[in-house]
């Protein structure tokens, strides 16, 4: 079965060429997969973009975080699972996540996963948000930062599929003053998925009970900053390492090593974002002297966190 192209980023929505390449060469490294399956995903102007993403039930995307709010509908996801953050979500066809800004995700295929996984992306900017002022109700904004996974039917959520749709195919276009479009688009979607969320009939679905995998990563998340050692988080579940690294492999499609090395690294870049000092993000997510933590960087990116931190101040 062949690959399907992806559009998408995995941290920013603008990328200089320095950094797409960077992410590039990190996922090609990770996947052994070709450089033309790749197209780094852009935002059409500084705030907003539409677009579809499909993934195989082989691919596995590394843990990763944007600087954006995205709104995920999903079109074909029977047999996949979602995490975010630490929460852990069985999807269905027609179900719409929303990713905070700064927060870990990636999608699960599960065993049962046979076809690719599809799905409709909304990214948006704070500034975009901004721009609406009051015209959004304040219980739809007050907790912003916190991930969902919500599910509902009849007009007004047709509405908001075909409004993905209509996006997508402008994306895909690029008619003249597309871009204007899908600035349209974005604001009309993004009232739509307000009413949407607030409807009575919609329902807030709940994350899957904790397996291993999920109390681990928990476990990692909260323990950052301190010295890790899978013999030491193997005693502390009472499992074995080898268990340990099989879990790993199965939801991340790495070893326990890297896992943890992903976690910390997608911290420090979320601390980055907030305008922490680089040594100081060092510390905090667990490394003993700034040079370690500048060779770890670079490697699992392909850019020093300097050079991070100057592309997400652009």
């Amino acid at each position: 079965m062949g690959k399907e192209t992806l559009n998408f980023t995995t941290i920013l929505g603008e990328l200089s060429p320095e950094m797409a390449d960077a992410i590039k060469k990190h996922f090609n490294r990770t996947t052994n997969l070709p450089d033309n399956v790749y197209q780094e995903g852009r935002l059409v102007s500084a705030n907003c973009a539409i677009r579809r993403v499909a993934t195989e039930p082989d691919f596995f995307m590394p843990l990763h975080i944007h600087d954006f709010l995205v709104f995920t509908y999903c079109r074909k996801s029977e047999g996949y699972e979602y995490l975010i953050g630490t929460n852990r979500y069985q999807l269905h066809d027609g179900d719409l996540i929303r990713i905070p800004q700064g927060v870990p995700h990636r999608p699960i295929p599960t065993e049962n996963a046979e076809k690719p996984f599809v799905r409709d992306e909304l990214w948006l900017r704070k500034d975009f948000l901004r721009s609406f002022g009051r015209r959004l109700p304040d219980n739809f904004l007050e907790n912003w930062d916190n991930p969902y996974l919500f599910s509902g039917s009849g007009e007004l959520w047709e509405e908001i599929s075909s409004l993905y749709e209509k996006g997508v195919r402008e994306t895909e276009q690029q008619a003249f003053r597309w871009d204007t479009v899908i600035d349209g688009y974005a604001r009309v979607l993004l009232v739509s998925i307000a009413r949407g969320i607030l409807d009575e009939k919609t329902h807030i679905l709940q994350s899957e009970q904790p397996n291993l995998f999920d109390k681990v990563i928990a476990y990692l998340k909260e323990n950052l900053s301190k010295k890790i050692t899978p013999e030491d988080v193997a005693k502390t579940f009472f499992v074995s390492k080898s268990t340990l690294n099989r879990t790993f492999q199965k939801h991340m499609g790495t070893s326990f090593y890297h896992g943890l090395t992903q976690l910390r690294l997608l911290a420090a870049q979320q601390l980055i974002m907030e305008g922490n000092a680089l040594e100081k993000v060092s510390g905090e997510v667990g490394y003993a002297d700034y040079p370690t933590f500048y060779r770890a960087f670079k490697k699992e990116f392909g850019l020093s966190p300097q050079q991070y931190k100057k592309d997400i101040a652009k």
